[in-house]
């Protein structure tokens, strides 16, 4: 595993940049390899009423970037949601995406920089600033791509809080860290959100080849976590009709749902459908307490094989696939 310690060793400077990543279009397959459904059945999981865009309108939005403005319940804090976007008649799902709002506080207290570098300089200690929770971007699973850390705003500072200048800084060398988000759902409408810490940029990430970091088990260390967070834009916010889940994803949409060339909205199964794959993706964040501990899983990874992974105690269930020439008229 020479590679592994050469990432580890080589990683040593904070380093991030905000990503732009295209919608990306569901895939029936990808949900197919979602988690097995929960049984016994939990509440809020349950009903099978039809559902129109005339009883989602509190949860349509027409710009991606505002989608908590399809959150009856939000209040300016962090929040996460499933967000779908939906095709010119408003029948399919084009993309399916988590998303979140808010502020991330990583500031609540200054932590040793050996914790997060292999550094032998002692009593200096590092403070990460807050960080717009959108900067990260999640694809088809509620475990975010990895952030370099450029937009990630710190300061490293000795014991008495008096700041190293950036000449000083120089002289520590690269200080290459990325961040990833986690949302872990605590029951069907909230969550906690977690934020693991990798040494090395993204780039130097891919470069050292390491055969396991795309894997959501692959270790890193522990930063940030905040319990009960929002979930969607809670059902009973929206409707009285149960249809199958306890929150509705907000919906994108690029014409009225009054125009005459627009659909009822995807199916009830669909939607479903879109949802679930992503929410029954559940993986809890593997840390390591310290930089040289974090080296050793990391030596300890197998080429192959299933790595390391905390038990799940929630789980969203996944849905029948639905008949991909359904639709509503």
């Amino acid at each position: 595993m020479e590679n592994f310690s050469t990432y580890i060793n080589n990683s040593q400077r904070f380093l991030a940049i905000s990503f732009t990543v295209p919608f990306i279009t569901i895939s029936l397959d990808m949900a197919r390899k979602a988690s097995a459904a929960l049984s016994p059945p939990v509440e809020g999981f349950t009903g099978e009423e039809e559902i129109t865009l005339l009883d989602l309108q509190k949860c349509i939005v027409r710009d991606r970037q505002n989608f908590q403005d399809g959150l009856p319940q939000y209040n300016g804090g962090l929040a996460v949601a499933p967000v779908f976007t939906l095709s010119v008649d408003n029948a399919e799902v084009l993309a399916a995406s988590l998303m979140m709002t808010g502020v991330i506080n990583l500031s609540s207290k200054k932590r040793k920089l050996s914790v997060y570098a292999n550094t032998s300089i002692p009593d200096l200690f590092i403070t990460f600033k807050s960080v717009l929770a959108s900067r990260f971007i999640f694809e088809n699973s509620p475990i975010s791509n990895l952030l370099d850390s450029e937009h990630v705003a710190y300061t490293i500072s000795l014991q008495d809080g008096s700041e190293i200048s950036p000449e000083e800084l120089s002289e520590l060398g690269a200080l290459d860290f990325s961040l990833k988000a986690f949302v872990v759902p605590i029951s069907g409408n909230s969550c906690y959100v977690s934020v693991s810490v990798f040494p090395g940029n993204v780039s130097s990430i891919d470069a050292a080849h390491t055969p396991r970091h795309e894997d959501p088990r692959f270790p890193g260390l522990h930063l940030y976590k905040q319990t009960d967070v929002p979930l969607g834009a809670r059902a009973e916010h929206i409707t009285t009709k149960q249809y199958g889940a306890p929150i509705f994803p907000v919906l994108v949409t690029s014409s009225s749902i009054h125009d005459p060339g627009s659909r009822n909205g995807p199916s009830r199964e669909t939607l479903l459908y879109s949802i679930y794959s992503i929410m029954s993706r559940t993986t809890i964040p593997v840390c390591a307490r310290e930089h040289a501990s974090l080296k050793t899983k990391y030596e300890a990874i197998p080429e192959t094989g299933a790595l390391p992974s905390n038990k799940v105690t929630f789980r969203w269930p996944t849905a029948k696939r639905p008949d991909v020439n359904q639709g509503k008229t």
